[in-house]
């Protein structure tokens, strides 16, 4: 089931709504006239409000399907993360992933007052399993600083605590 995003149909509209109502105050400040006043500016003045109208119509309808986009992306993203937790995890679970010397170099430092067993690559490079003081960790090492995963996060991300 495909998620619509409500944020671009609302956008999509109100680029409809700009365009017609551009086009229809052009043409009428433009032929109208109560706006004979303005002499040679008329025609100018009338042009200007249509271009206006249409273009800002035409920015908005863009960022509509921006949106749709973005959206298309996150909704992929969302399905292929269910499927792979499901599939790759189970398939992969005695695999041997290296640890690189940096990386363990970084959780060592990071936990220089605990007792660090034995550390483990995982099927995600910037995650790694620890143990260390007969219990079993998650951590990320992506970011600036390292990061424990809760067990709860650890395993909606595939990770077991074998």
């Amino acid at each position: 089931m495909e998620v619509r995003n409500r944020v671009s149909f609302v956008m999509f509209v109100l680029g409809v709504v700009f365009m017609l109502i551009g086009a229809f105050l052009g043409f009428i400040v433009g032929t109208n006239q109560l706006f004979y006043d303005l002499e040679a500016l008329q025609e100018i003045v009338g042009w200007s409000i249509f271009a206006t109208g249409i273009i800002s119509g035409i920015i908005f309808m863009a960022f509509s399907e921006v949106i749709i986009l973005l959206q298309a992306i996150y909704n992929q993203g969302k399905q292929r993360v269910k499927t792979e937790n499901s599939t790759k995890i189970n398939a992969t679970e005695n695999k041997q992933y290296p640890v690189p010397e940096q990386a363990r170099k970084d959780i060592i430092k990071y936990y220089k007052d605990r007792n660090v067993q034995e550390i483990y690559g995982t099927h995600d490079e910037d995650f790694f399993k620890i143990k260390m003081d007969d219990q079993i960790h998650i951590i990320e090492l992506g970011g600036f600083h390292p990061v424990v995963i809760p067990e709860k996060k650890a395993k909606e991300l595939g990770f077991s605590y074998d």
